[in-house]
């Protein structure tokens, strides 16, 4: 998108910049954090950038889990925060959510296909 000639751009200031990194739940899988450790370092590199966040350990342990219980195919693994300067995402929290299954047509419903 561009932005016309006659047109100046708008000039805008924000508090912060969230940040929202899909993860892929394979490679989470294959981690182990011990119990009784209260943070754990992350680094999360796309496209030749890296971002660096810092996780409490029990939420880490729990996506695990739930990625290990029902499959990498089967959840999408989030990881939101603030981007702060240093490409530290601050006040970053990790969330595991099992995706819906596709709806299946039903031959005997009207509009399914046969």
């Amino acid at each position: 998108m561009s932005t016309p000639p006659n047109l100046s751009p708008i000039l805008a200031t924000a508090k912060s910049i969230k940040a929202t990194l899909g993860l892929d739940p394979v490679v989470l899988s294959g981690y182990d954090v011990a119990v009784g450790v209260p943070r754990m370092r992350m680094l999360v590199s796309a496209g030749g950038f890296t971002v660096r966040a810092e996780l409490n350990a029990k939420s880490l342990r729990k996506a695990i889990a739930t990625i290990r219980e029902h499959g990498p195919d089967a959840v999408a693994c989030v990881l939101q925060g603030r981007l702060a300067v240093g490409d530290v995402l601050e006040d970053a929290g990790i969330a595991v959510q099992l995706k819906q299954p596709k709806e299946q047509a039903h031959p005997d419903l009207p509009g399914a296909a046969a």
